[in-house]
C-alpha cells in the first residue's frame, strides 16, 4: 500500500482500504510524514500495521516473514 513514501491507490482497491483509512491509521500512529513509511501490512484480521522508521534507519527484514507484496 506504500512504496517509499508514495501510497499505490491500485493495492489500496486490491485490499479495500479507503485513502482516508490508511491516513487515519498514520495519524493514530504518530506518523509525521509518508516518507516516514517504508511498509504498511494488512493483517489476516483486516488491522493494518504501520511500520514507520525515523530517519537513516532500515527495517528488519525477518518483521516481513511471510508478508506478501501486493
Amino acid at each position: 500500500m506504500i512504496s517509499n513514501g508514495d501510497i499505490l491507490f491500485d493495492s489500496l482497491a486490491k485490499v479495500n482500504v479507503t485513502e482516508s483509512s490508511l491516513t487515519a491509521k498514520f495519524l493514530e500512529e504518530n506518523v509525521l510524514y509518508f516518507r516516514e513509511v517504508p511498509t504498511v501490512v494488512l493483517e489476516s484480521t483486516g488491522d493494518i500495521s504501520v511500520l514507520h522508521r525515523q530517519e537513516k534507519t532500515t527495517l528488519a527484514t525477518e518483521l516481513l516473514k511471510g508478508v506478501r507484496k501486493s
